[in-house]
């Protein structure tokens, strides 16, 4: 793992991502990031009627909102730390399937089943990774996948301990990034995943960060239809 100086979102950067942000100037005195203030959940289910998702052994709407929120504010403090931008969550979808044009992904593979998705714009995703790079990204090329993985590895890498405690304290381990790029294009899960995303904006454009999850105690049961 990379550090620098007092601050540890460098994280879990390659080398040259690390150098690159290194002697980046520290402007996040004064900032309070917790976008959770803002949350609005439609079709919220309220914590005495979690009914089928517990009974099934899947994560219940409670466990991944719960979970989402510690990714929230660390993808928060990740952008001002960064970017310096502020972003806030506006809204929040279950199940949510279609994504923006570059989408970075990190599976889960120890602990719990799911993955972790940030997908931009593509002018999003160009300004981001120009600003990480200072000098403009006029078009997806290598260096701007390269980018948009190293965010999705930053996100996930400092959420891990927060996520490791809402399983447990069992650790979860993460798959080396990937990145997708195309238009119009939709994830589908595997069946019992449950899905919650969050949808962001910020002064570069929106973005939404998703986490999905299946419990390990699904994967021994028997599946209702």
């Amino acid at each position: 793992m990379i550090r620098s100086g007092p601050s540890h979102w460098i994280g879990l950067l390659s080398p040259s991502w690390a150098r690159l942000l290194r002697s980046r100037p520290n402007r996040n005195k004064g900032l309070e990031a917790n976008s959770l203030r803002h949350f609005f959940l439609p079709n919220r289910v309220k914590f005495g009627e979690l009914e089928v998702f517990e009974s099934l052994g899947r994560p219940s709407r409670m466990q991944i909102e719960e979970s989402l929120q510690s990714i929230v504010q660390t993808t928060s403090k990740l952008f001002w730390k960064l970017f310096y931008l502020q972003a806030s969550v506006k809204r929040f979808s279950y199940n949510f399937r279609k994504l923006h044009e570059i989408s970075g992904i990190i599976d889960f593979i120890d602990g719990v089943q799911g993955s972790l998705t940030i997908s931009f714009p593509e002018k999003t995703a160009l300004e981001l990774v120009g600003r990480l790079c200072k000098k403009p990204c006029l078009e997806v090329n290598a260096t701007v996948i390269d980018g948009i993985g190293e965010i999705a590895n930053l996100i996930c890498g400092n959420s891990k301990a927060e996520l490791s405690k809402k399983n447990h304290g069992n650790p979860i381990q993460f798959s080396i990034p990937h990145v997708i790029i195309g238009r119009n294009y939709l994830i589908s899960h595997p069946r019992g995943v449950q899905s919650m995303a969050a949808h962001f904006e910020s002064d570069f454009g929106k973005f939404l960060v998703e986490l999905s999850l299946k419990t390990k105690e699904w994967i021994g049961h028997k599946e209702r239809e």
